[in-house]
């Protein structure tokens, strides 16, 4: 199944789509403001699609 384009994704799935390590997003994060994805339980980060245009 296919996600809906409007839908979060994972860390794992940005890393995968913008050919980037996860590490370095997560490095983003602290030093960009604008990079702010939604962070559920545990921790885990959910990037908007807006967050990925970025």
């Amino acid at each position: 199944m296919k996600k809906a384009p409007d839908a979060f994704r994972t860390i794992s799935e940005v890393s995968d789509w913008l050919d980037t390590p996860a590490h370095v997003l997560r490095f983003w994060e602290s030093k960009f403001s604008q990079v702010k994805p939604v962070k559920r339980a545990g921790g885990r980060r959910y990037y908007r699609p807006d967050d990925m245009r970025l």
